[in-house]
């Protein structure tokens, strides 16, 4: 198995000069492997990435399973390899052997040059494998700090935004406040000329009026 690094046409993103500078501060910095992260996780859960992020996850992982298939293949390669060449070196040791023992000592040397083989191409693709993986998780840092800046961006504008909206809504509300504090007085004032001309007996007339109110507003 060969770890599959086509290469695929990279998505066109307008970058602006204020973007790409905050950019370069991380480029070549050592970090954790993201997707093996809990802050990273948290901040981009599932069914909130972006196609790239994505992809660049997939391949990241993809990349971790190669080198650990490419670690358990070698093992297995070279404990093969062990066992035939221990074989030959037991038979060397015999003075004379059987013409078929003879055939399987040739098999075994046949076996083990093509198992050098092997090892050699799976060694040079298991050496590649760290860098792979760091530009991997760097190109996924990029990504991620991509979107955060832009989210960022659109962030501090609906904050001001927003902010303006509180501001006129609070001088909304003390208008109301205003109004409702006014009315109030109105009603108090009221009261007072009322009782003031038909003493206390206008209270039972003024607590029919406000139930009477009270039915009417349900």
């Amino acid at each position: 198995m060969k770890f599959k690094g086509k290469k695929r046409q990279e998505e066109i993103i307008d970058i602006d000069e204020s973007e790409e500078k905050f950019l370069e501060h991380f480029r070549g910095v050592e970090i954790p492997i993201l997707t093996l992260d809990e802050r990273w996780l948290t901040m981009f859960p599932d069914g909130q990435k972006s196609k790239k992020v994505l992809r660049l996850e997939k391949d990241l992982k993809e990349a971790f399973k190669y080198q650990a298939k490419l670690a358990e293949d070698l093992k297995v390669a070279e404990s093969a390899k062990k066992q035939l060449m221990d074989r030959i070196i037991r038979n060397m040791k015999i003075a004379q052997i059987s013409e078929e023992e003879a055939m399987l000592q040739e098999k075994s040397q046949e076996f083990i040059r093509e198992l050098n083989e092997r090892i050699s191409k799976m060694e040079s693709q298991y050496e590649v494998m760290p860098q792979k993986i760091k530009d991997l998780n760097e190109a996924l840092l990029m990504e991620s700090l991509r979107f955060c800046y832009r989210k960022m961006s659109a962030n501090r504008d609906n904050i001001q935004k927003q902010e303006v909206l509180i501001q006129e809504a609070k001088k909304l509300l003390e208008e109301r406040t205003a109004k409702k504090k006014e009315m109030q007085k109105q009603n108090e004032r009221m009261y007072v000329f009322v009782h003031h001309l038909f003493g206390r007996n206008v209270l039972e007339i003024f607590n029919e009026f406000d139930e009477y109110d009270e039915d009417s507003e349900e």
